[in-house]
C-alpha cells in the first residue's frame, strides 16, 4: 500500500512506530557500544527480530545480541587516555628551600643580614628553625 492510499492515521501510526524503533535502537547501542553500526549488523538484526516474532523494543534487541553474539560483528572497545600527569614548578625563592638549621647555617652572614630585611625569608628562616616547613 502507498502512502497516497493511506489513511492520515495510519502515516501517523507508522512515524510513531518508527520513531518508537529509533529510540530503542539508540538505547540499545548507547548500552551495548561493542554493537558495531554497519548495514549488515543492522539487516541481521532485523532477521534474528523477525525470526524470534519479537517487538522492535531495547530489551529484545539485548536479547538477539547476547543469544546470537558471534554472528555479529563487534567494534573495539574504548580506551581512554590515561591523563598527562602535570608537571609543577616549585618557584624558590633565591635563598632556596630553607629545610632546617643546617640550611639557615650555611647562608653566609652578609647575604643573611640583606635577605632577612624580607618577610617572607623572615618567615622561612622561622619554620626551617621549628622544623618543618
Amino acid at each position: 500500500m502507498s502512502n497516497a492510499e493511506k489513511s492520515p492515521q495510519q502515516l501517523e501510526d507508522e512515524q510513531f512506530e518508527w520513531i518508537r524503533g529509533n529510540v530503542a535502537s539508540t538505547r540499545f547501542m548507547r548500552h551495548n557500544p561493542t554493537f558495531k553500526q554497519s548495514k549488515e549488523n543492522a539487516q541481521l538484526m532485523k532477521d534474528l527480530v523477525q525470526k524470534a516474532d519479537l517487538e522492535w523494543t531495547e530489551e529484545s534487541l539485548t536479547k538477539i545480541f547476547f543469544e546470537h553474539n558471534d554472528k555479529f560483528e563487534k567494534s573495539e572497545p574504548y580506551i581512554a587516555e590515561a591523563p598527562k600527569p602535570q608537571v609543577i614548578q616549585e618557584v624558590l625563592p633565591e635563598w632556596g628551600k630553607l629545610r632546617n638549621y643546617a640550611d639557615v647555617e650555611a647562608i653566609p652572614r652578609a647575604q643573611y643580614k640583606t635577605w632577612f630585611k624580607d618577610p617572607a625569608f623572615q618567615r622561612d628562616v622561622n619554620q626551617a628553625l621549628k622544623g618543618g616547613r
